[in-house]
Order: C-alpha cells, then sequence, then structure tokens
C-alpha cells in the first residue's frame, strides 16, 4: 500500500491510499481509498470512496481488530452497505463519549460484484462512559437500509435485483464460502445491530448482535430474515 494524507488549513483534511499487487495478479492496482473530509467540531462532513461507519467490527481497523479477521456476522452487516472503497458521502457528530454517523453509501469504487448493493442509507450510534473505578462501558446501535440492490441481468433472462449473503471462514485460505444464501430476488434489505464492550483493567469483553431482512420484489413464500451474533 501506498498513499499520502494530510490537512489544509484547520478544517480540510485528506487522504487517498493505493493498492499495489492484487491476490490474482501481481501487476494489478486499486484504489483503496481516497476521501476529503470537512471539520468543525462536533460536526464533520466526508465524502469520497472508504469505509463508512457501519459496526464496531467494522470501525476498528484491520490492524486493531481482536483476532485475525473480523466476526462473520459484523463483516456481512457491514458488506450490506458498507467496506472498504465504497463511494458516499457521511454526516458525523462526536464529543468525548458519543458519536453519531449517517451515511448515503453508493457502489463500490471498482469491480462490483453484482449482488453487492449499489445504494444504501447506514447509520451509527454510539456512547461510552465511565462505571465505577476501572470500568469503562460501550453501548451502540446501528442500522442499514438498501436503497437499491444489487444489479443482475442473466442472459435471456427479465432484469431482477438479487440481494446475497456470502461469506468466507473467517479465517480463510480460499474463496470457498461458509455462508452462501445464493440470490434473494429483493426490493429492499434492512440490517439492525446492537453493540456492547466493557472493559475492567486488562480485561476486555466485546459482543454484536444483528438481524438481516430482506423484502422480496415479488411475494413467494414470505420474506426471509437472518440473525447473527459473536462475543
Amino acid at each position: 500500500r501506498l498513499g499520502w494524507e494530510g490537512t489544509h488549513g484547520d478544517h480540510i483534511a485528506y487522504r487517498a491510499m493505493f493498492e499495489l499487487g492484487g491476490e490474482d495478479d501481481p501487476i494489478e492496482s486499486r484504489i483503496a481509498e481516497v476521501w476529503a473530509s470537512y471539520n468543525r467540531a462536533p460536526y464533520t462532513i466526508q465524502t469520497g470512496a472508504y469505509a463508512a461507519p457501519t459496526n464496531m467490527e467494522g470501525a476498528t481497523s484491520s490492524d486493531s481488530t481482536l483476532f485475525l479477521e473480523r466476526a462473520t456476522a459484523a463483516d456481512l452487516a457491514r458488506s450490506v452497505g458498507g467496506g472498504d472503497g465504497r463511494i458516499g458521502v457521511t454526516v458525523k457528530r462526536t464529543n468525548a463519549t458519543s458519536m453519531a454517523a449517517l451515511s448515503l453509501t453508493g457502489p463500490l469504487l471498482k469491480d462490483a460484484e453484482d449482488y453487492l448493493p449499489r445504494a444504501a442509507i447506514v447509520g451509527r450510534y454510539t456512547r461510552a462512559m465511565a462505571w465505577r473505578k476501572d470500568y469503562l462501558l460501550h453501548f451502540g446501535v446501528n442500522g442499514t437500509y438498501v436503497l437499491v440492490p444489487g444489479h443482475k441481468t442473466p442472459e435471456g433472462q427479465p432484469k431482477s435485483f438479487p440481494i446475497r449473503f456470502l461469506n468466507t471462514p473467517e479465517i480463510d485460505v480460499d474463496d470457498t464460502p461458509l455462508i452462501d444464501t445464493g440470490d434473494i430476488d429483493a426490493r429492499h434489505t434492512t440490517v439492525l445491530g446492537a453493540e456492547f464492550a466493557a472493559q475492567h483493567k486488562n480485561l476486555y469483553l466485546q459482543a454484536e448482535g444483528f438481524w438481516f431482512g430482506v423484502q422480496r420484489h415479488v411475494a413467494v413464500s414470505g420474506d426471509p430474515n437472518f440473525t447473527g451474533f459473536y462475543v
């Protein structure tokens, strides 16, 4: 990865990061993230291609997560309307103990699979507080509402808009999926999540739970929904 970041004056920040050499093609390069933001405390407006605030695991840098990979449930929730390199605009309000963010996200900057959503609204609110001596607590809620699911038009078939929940094992060695619902012909998709974390000196606990709901494009046998969590 090569890139740069900086500020201009007291209120403008920017970052551009490029990945040189892909998994399948050693000479392939791509834009990992490129964005600019305007900051006037306590508000920030950010636009470009970046990972919008989706959930606790999604907001944690990959070099700071507790384990080698993000938890499956959080990664699935993150991929519905967020993730690295997704075009969007975010309005965020932060202070010492709380954060509220609302984002309008679009497609991935490059190489978007057919089943990935093309537009979504993503929101997140968190609050941290001290409880007794040496105790810290974190509470949060988050949600994603897909406005335009991914586009896929099989040859000779009418246009459809599928949503697909697909993920490899949390420590993967190839592209074999552990979870794959297949294409679900959807009009809208909703993800709701709850966050909790606690710290007492060197002891740390983190947990999130998610509900995934799909509204079918054409009613067949009811609208499917799924749940997932980790601790």
